[in-house]
């Protein structure tokens, strides 16, 4: 009779502190948790809760293995970038393998509640660096509507991310992590609003008398999403000035950049999801997967006088998706993306022109804890005189969470 007495209490105090743990998790994850890109990791299943739980501290992360097969063309890169295949001395027969787990990851978060105000900490790295030396993805703290760190752009359109094994993703996604400040409007509402002041990192291509400069303006992006039951749309814009330096007139010029990007998922059945996104402007390489920091924001041109001045880049592309549930716990997903450069002559060694991208994989989750995967790639780029060089690769993960 004493032990049953004793068993009881002891439930009752663990019912007790499960229901407030789930309360405080369910309130913050609703009202300020970022949704989460494919990869991330799920939500941590160690917990430790403060005296009156008003605080949780949780840890998680995988550990992941990724083998990788190329064929008949490769990519020079452990991701499946469609900029770095390359067009000149080919050889098809030419094939390489590897095996990686520099993809593994870490965190770290604390939710709470500071006088009523949810507030959230995170703190992300995984091993994306030479000789497997941590890196910092995540670092940023929330409360209530305002969010200061550094995480995804706000241009981007996480819950419309198709999953890949392949880390980059679509040639096309707007996917990069950047230091914020970030203000939500609505976040729980099916009309929400984002506005941000992000870092102004530019990578342009210069000819004399232009040469690199210090970026002292931030971008500044807003986007507007509308959710329904059947699925969601997202559009957004960004606004940059990008700095340079004129060495003969001894001046810092600016050069502004604007885009957008319009992106969406939408349910077909009960878990089945088409989704999609197309970005396009000037000066806006930085916020495209394929040609990121190749120097695409800005080139040198020659003007109708004959004399070199710095323009920004045309550059646009997009991805379609579709994810199919062949089981609970079975899944694929098929994808098609293409970027493309405006054409001209001063592109950086009459190179890039266009990227095609195409992805099909299926995911396993055995065990809730452990997952495998395979997935196929085919990419191609052409440059600017319509050369073309093709890949092809085979991916297989596996993953364990905790």
């Amino acid at each position: 009779m004493r032990r049953i007495i004793i068993f009881s209490v002891a439930l009752m105090m663990i019912g007790s502190v499960m229901m407030a743990q789930d309360t405080l998790t369910e309130i913050t994850v609703k009202r300020i948790y970022i949704s989460k890109h494919p990869q991330d990791p799920d939500y941590p299943q160690f917990v430790i809760y403060s005296k009156n739980n008003d605080f949780q501290l949780g840890f998680g992360g995988y550990a992941k293995l990724v083998a990788a097969f190329d064929f008949n063309g490769i990519v020079d890169n452990y991701d499946f970038i469609t900029y770095d295949i390359p067009v000149e001395n080919i050889d098809p027969g030419e094939k390489r393998l590897y095996f990686d787990a520099h993809q593994s990851r870490l965190y770290a978060e604390v939710l709470g509640h500071m006088k009523g105000t949810p507030l959230r900490i995170y703190i992300e790295t995984d091993f994306y660096s030479d000789d497997y030396y941590p890196r910092l993805r995540h670092a940023y703290g929330q409360i209530g509507s305002f969010l200061v760190g550094q995480t995804w752009t706000t241009l981007m359109d996480l819950d419309a991310m198709p999953n890949t094994i392949d880390f980059e993703g679509p040639n096309s996604a707007v996917s990069l992590r950047a230091p914020m400040v970030r203000y939500t409007y609505g976040a729980s509402r099916p009309f929400s609003m984002q506005l941000a002041l992000e870092m102004p990192e530019v990578s342009m291509s210069y000819k004399r008398p232009f040469a690199e400069s210090y970026q002292y303006i931030p971008d500044l992006i807003i986007n507007f999403k509308l959710t329904t039951k059947r699925g969601h749309l997202q559009l957004g814009g960004v606004f940059r000035a990008m700095a340079y330096a004129d060495t003969v007139a001894q001046w810092q010029n600016l050069l502004p950049g604007y885009g957008g990007a319009l992106s969406g998922a939408f349910k077909v059945g009960k878990r089945n999801q088409f989704m999609f996104q197309a970005v396009f402007g000037n000066g806006i390489a930085k916020y495209i997967q394929d040609i990121a920091g190749v120097g695409l924001d800005a080139i040198t041109e020659q003007n109708a006088y004959h004399k070199h001045v710095q323009n920004t880049v045309l550059a646009g592309g997009f991805y379609l998706a579709y994810q199919q549930y062949w089981a609970k716990k079975l899944n694929s997903s098929f994808m098609y993306g293409l970027t493309w450069v405006e054409d001209n002559p001063y592109t950086p060694d009459h190179a890039y022109r266009l990227g095609q991208y195409a992805c099909v994989n299926l995911f396993w989750e055995i065990f809730p804890s452990f997952s495998v995967a395979m997935e196929y790639l085919w990419g191609q780029r052409m440059d600017y005189f319509k050369n073309k060089g093709n890949a092809n690769r085979i991916n297989a993960m596996a993953q364990f969470s905790f």
